[in-house]
């Protein structure tokens, strides 16, 4: 029997597997009836069409929603969350334009709703399928899922379900996405690792390792790559909490403020600090965030250099490597200092994600859900930089994707 190719193999979505393997069904809804019968909330409008009624094309019944602000669309009831735990959300969708599937947790010491995962819906005349998991933060009790249009964009979805799932289940989900793109070219260096060396030896022990990340929504969308079950594979008696500590748009120049890195750091008592994102305007703010949290705690820190971008492209010229320049005047450079003169890791996440692009001619735009933030394809380059960059030696802790895509699907188109 001919194979099929793999982006064509990855259109089929998880919600295609039993049910019993995905778990209970936390909400769903199948569209034929009224959702608000059954809890779901609609704000917003939809121009020509209800919030819910039958398709244009067909006399099946789904959900409309077109946006006209962030909050407009469809929200389902809340459902209840344990916090780490991770929830697969499965659907059919088609959209005139961009659109966009968030799933979102309550927290429960503010008690309010915030972005975790975000899932880009592209423009189709047809019904796609559509997966994603996202893991419930620290301190959640209960979470949502909303569906919006982008910038007046009409949306329709059906036969929505959302269910827990296992870490081998998020792994399949997680390997199908990779393995529809070519593979990645990063290699992390020798001798990395050595100025964290008590997160390293936690991981090898099977120790707890409660981690920090803080940052924008960069950091945000690698936290939403399902890097530390990744990670896992790697340490099979890892024990890592993560605590994301996460402002959108948010950078060093606010979190070196009186009081933030208690709140956003200090009061989580990490182990280890993952600091990265492309919203710091300057290095020196980097480095007194990093100062304020030496001058505090002993807790060992990792620097991200940047990734992805308003309108990313990688670099053309000619005579471009990877290697940060030691003297030179930007970012990445200033960043290697201070790493070299506080004694913190860094990882070059903008360096190795350059040179994928630029070595595999992969347009990033099939890795991007919107011209800043990456999709699921571009959240699973950078989990797996981060993966390799954390594993024990320089050999990927990768499956065989081939056959974890031929088995358990879920690529979003």
């Amino acid at each position: 029997m001919r194979r099929l190719p793999r982006h064509l193999v990855m259109l089929t979505c998880l919600l295609l597997l039993p049910l019993t393997a995905r778990g209970q069904v936390l909400v769903s809804t199948d569209g034929q009836s009224d959702p608000r019968d059954t809890g779901w909330t609609y704000r917003g409008h939809t121009r020509e069409m209800p919030s819910w009624g039958p398709d244009a094309q067909t006399d099946n019944r789904c959900l409309h929603a077109a946006s006209g602000g962030q909050y407009d669309g469809w929200q389902s009831p809340d459902f209840p969350t344990t916090p780490g735990a991770y929830y697969q959300v499965s659907f059919r969708a088609k959209a005139t334009g961009q659109s966009f599937a968030a799933a979102l947790w309550c927290n429960a010491d503010r008690d309010e709703m915030r972005s975790d995962q975000y899932c880009g819906i592209s423009a189709s005349d047809d019904w796609q399928p559509y997966t994603f998991c996202f893991r419930a933060r620290e301190g959640s009790r209960s979470g949502r899922v909303r569906f919006r249009g982008d910038s007046g964009n009409l949306l329709h979805v059906d036969d929505v379900s959302v269910a827990a799932v296992t870490d081998e289940q998020v792994l399949a989900w997680s390997d199908a996405l990779y393995s529809a793109l070519p593979p990645l070219t990063y290699a992390a260096p020798a001798g990395r690792g050595q100025r964290i060396p008590r997160a390293m030896q936690a991981l090898r022990d099977g120790k707890p390792l409660r981690v920090v990340l803080l940052g924008d929504s960069i950091v945000n969308d690698l936290d939403n790559s399902a890097w530390e079950v990744l990670l896992r594979r790697a340490y099979p008696t890892a024990q890592i909490a993560i605590v994301t500590s996460i402002e959108g748009g948010t950078g060093c120049e606010t979190y070196r403020k009186e009081g933030m890195v208690k709140r956003y750091v200090l009061d989580h008592k990490p182990d280890l600090v993952i600091l990265g994102g492309i919203s710091n305007k300057s290095a020196e703010s980097v480095h007194d965030v990093v100062r304020q949290i030496r001058a505090a705690s002993d807790t060992e820190i990792l620097l991200l250099t940047g990734a992805f971008g308003m309108r990313y492209k990688p670099p053309t010229a000619p005579d471009w490597t990877p290697a940060i320049d030691p003297q030179g005047k930007d970012y990445r450079s200033q960043l290697l200092r201070i790493a070299l003169e506080e004694q913190c890791e860094l990882l070059d996440l903008q360096g190795a994600l350059d040179a994928y692009f630029r070595d595999t001619k992969l347009d990033p735009a099939t890795c991007m859900r919107d011209v800043v933030h990456p999709n699921d394809r571009g959240r699973a380059l950078m989990g797996r930089v981060l993966v390799r960059y954390l594993s024990p030696s320089s050999a990927p802790p990768e499956a065989n994707l081939d056959a974890a895509s031929e088995k358990i699907p879920g690529e979003n188109p």
